[in-house]
C-alpha cells in the first residue's frame, strides 16, 4: 500500500529535472574545487601581486596629480585672460609667482603618491 505522499523517483523512465540539475551543479563545484586546489596558496600569490599593484596605484596617483595640475594651470590662465593679462590658452605663461606656487603644489602632491614605506 502506497501512501498519498509517495512519488516515484523516475517519471516515465526519466529522472526528474531537479535531480539532473543537482548533478550538474555538483560536477561544476567539484571541477572548480580541483582548479582551486591546483593554484598557489593565497599568501604567496598576494606576495607576488602586491608590488605590481602598488606600482600601478602609484602610477594612477601620479596621473591624477598631473591631471589636477593641468586643470589648475588652465584655470589660472582663464582667470588671467578675463583680466586681459594673457591670451587665455590652457598652457599660457603664468606670472612667476603663480607658476612657482602651482609647481610646488604639484611636487608636494607627487611626493604624497609615494607608498608609506618608501617615504621614510
Amino acid at each position: 500500500m502506497r501512501g498519498p505522499f509517495h512519488k516515484p523517483l523516475w517519471v516515465d523512465g526519466r529522472p526528474p529535472i531537479g535531480l539532473l540539475l543537482a548533478a550538474v551543479v555538483l560536477a561544476l563545484l567539484a571541477a572548480g574545487m580541483l582548479q582551486l586546489a591546483s593554484q598557489p596558496p593565497v599568501g604567496r600569490f598576494l606576495a607576488q601581486v602586491a608590488p605590481r599593484t602598488q606600482q600601478g596605484a602609484r602610477a594612477q596617483c601620479v596621473e591624477g596629480v598631473l591631471l589636477s595640475h593641468d586643470v589648475r594651470w588652465a584655470e589660472a590662465c582663464a582667470r588671467l585672460e578675463s583680466s586681459g593679462q594673457t591670451d587665455g590658452h590652457a598652457d599660457c605663461e603664468l606670472p612667476d609667482a603663480e607658476a612657482e606656487r602651482l609647481n610646488r603644489l604639484l611636487q608636494r602632491e607627487e611626493r604624497d603618491c609615494r607608498p608609506a614605506a618608501s617615504a621614510r
